[in-house]
């Protein structure tokens, strides 16, 4: 996703109008913005993780073992295996 001042089909009620870029074009972007989303069937709780590498497969990797060190290792205490459904 850019990044920046651009036209989106939301709604909001303001006295003056905003003013925008009418055009997504990357080089008006202020930068961009990669989603990674990963679900935790067990819990049934999801975690969204936002950045800029455009290498997915490294982008993954980190974001699994970012979501292992900070909510894995204490959701499944003593647990030495993962299972990735992707």
């Amino acid at each position: 996703e850019l990044v920046g001042n651009f036209k989106n089909q939301g709604t909001t009620w303001s006295q003056k109008p905003t003013l925008v870029n009418d055009h997504d074009f990357p080089s008006d972007a202020e930068g961009i913005a990669l989603p990674y989303g990963i679900y935790d069937l067990a819990a049934n709780h999801g975690y969204l993780f936002i950045g800029t590498s455009h290498d997915t497969a490294a982008f993954a990797v980190d974001n699994v073992v970012r979501w292992w060190n900070y909510h894995g290792k204490r959701g499944y205490p003593g647990k030495s295996e993962l299972l990735i459904l992707a």
